[in-house]
């Protein structure tokens, strides 16, 4: 009876197959671990563009002019102004431009007497600054992959926003959120930084339409 052993060219192939099976299995839980990572760290992302989307729906400033023609019993109404500095001739917009008729956007200058104080009440963009949050299902009435931390920092100027026309400082606002998820049973961190800018546009008033003639 022959036994058959391994040829010379069985043999270099098994080692073949053996050397790129011992380098392939590390690679790929690498490259595994490495999308888990990134796949988990969307949650807290879809997270921080909500809350930004939040900042960004509040009034610029928390100075308001209330309406004077309106009844004892009922609820005072307010808007929210363009707020100019002293000098500034954005107001004549409407005048230069000979669009007439009410539900414009309004100006005021900051030391307008139409204006109303400072209201601490109001949540404008600035209201969110330095307010810390923390997200995981420990405190949290639902389920998360991971915890999280978002802490909203607000910016007078224009921060890394570049326009193409000049833009004042006054008139917009950086908003940084920055964002740390992390495991919750372990001590990898990672850290995201959003950016969005708000600017001084007061409140939308109705469309206004001009006829050429």
């Amino acid at each position: 009876m022959v036994k058959r052993g391994f040829s010379l060219i069985e043999l270099i192939l098994s080692i073949i197959v053996v050397a790129i099976i011992s380098i392939s299995i590390p690679l790929v839980l690498k490259t595994t671990s490495e999308l888990n990572q990134k796949a988990i760290t969307q949650e807290s992302l879809m997270n921080a563009k909500t809350y930004i989307g939040l900042i960004l729906k509040a009034p610029f400033s928390n100075r308001i002019i209330k309406a004077s023609n309106v009844s004892a019993s009922a609820e005072t109404a307010c808007f929210f102004p363009i707020i100019l500095k002293p000098g500034d001739k954005r107001n004549e917009f409407y005048k230069i431009n000979k669009i007439t008729g009410d539900g414009h956007r309004v100006f005021a200058y900051e030391n307008s007497p139409d204006l109303e104080p400072p209201d601490a009440s109001i949540r404008s963009v600035d209201y969110y600054s330095k307010r810390n949050k923390n997200l995981n299902t420990a405190n949290q009435n639902r389920d998360y992959i991971v915890g999280s931390d978002y802490n909203a920092t607000i910016k007078k100027g224009n921060g890394d926003f570049k326009p193409n026309l000049p833009l004042k400082g006054s008139d917009v606002k950086e908003i940084i959120v920055t964002v740390t998820s992390y495991k919750n049973d372990t001590k990898q961190e990672t850290t995201s930084v959003l950016k969005a800018y708000a600017f001084n546009l007061g409140e939308g008033g109705s469309l206004n339409t001009k006829v050429w003639k």
